[in-house]
Parts: structure tokens; sequence; C-alpha cells
């Protein structure tokens, strides 16, 4: 079952979430303007609404049997060798959004909802990982 650990609202002028690596210097690049996502292995920028459409929900869950009434657009492998996930708009410094229980690689996925664009976004975590970590029963 999917456990909501973290919940947060990021306001984005450019319609971009970053999801990345507490002090990452990755910096994914566009190459048509039109990507849904751009991922490298420590930071992740995800298409959604801009901040005059509103802000956008973004969460952090643990586990995943369905998160209902989202669309998943990522199924990857991330980095966080700091621990310690940063989520906010693509041009913002980093902020310290959710802590890991353990440093190193993470099966992640991302679900979005929102037509035309994104304003929900959700990154799942994996479980079994979870779990294996010792992280804290939600």
């Amino acid at each position: 079952m999917s456990e909501i650990a973290s919940s947060t609202s990021v306001s984005s002028q450019s319609g971009l979430v970053s999801i990345r690596d507490f002090g990452t210097t990755d910096r994914p690049i566009s190459i048509t303007g039109e990507e849904e996502t751009l991922f490298l292995p420590g930071n992740l920028y995800v298409s959604g609404q801009s901040d005059t459409d509103g802000e956008i929900v973004t969460q952090i869950h643990v586990g995943e049997s369905r998160i209902s009434g989202m669309r998943k657009i990522l199924d990857e492998v991330m980095s966080f060798p700091s621990a310690t996930i940063s989520i906010s708009d693509v041009v913002d410094p980093d902020e310290e959004t959710f802590h890991l229980p353990r440093s190193g690689k993470w099966k992640v996925r991302v679900y979005v909802s929102g037509e035309p664009y994104a304003d929900t976004v959700a990154l799942v975590l994996d479980a079994a990982e979870w779990e294996a970590a010792g992280g804290p029963k939600l």
C-alpha cells in the first residue's frame, strides 16, 4: 500500500519542478522544450503548471499499490548520495525536503495528475528498499 511520507507545494515560474539530491550538480537539458520529464540520476525535472495557474502539489510516497487518479511517467533509479531529497522550482536553491533512511541509489516511480499540465507530482520510493534501510513505518 502507498503511504504519503511528505507533501509540500511548489510555486514554479518556469512550470518545472526539480526533484534532486540535495546539493547535486546534475542539470538535465531539454532537447525540444516539450518533454514531460528530463532525467539524470541525481536530478529529475517534471513539467507542470506555471505559478499563474497555481502551485504544484508534490508528494513523496513509500510503497505503491496504486496511486489513484494519477498516471506513471517515470520508472528509474535515482542517486541520493546525501540521503536528502530537495524538491523545488528548477531555479530555486536546494532546500531540504525529505531525509531518506540511507544514502545511495533508490528505485523511484513518478506519477502526475492534472490537465493539460501537472498540478500534482508524486515521487514513489520502493517499499522493500525503504524497509531494508530501516525506514520508519508510516
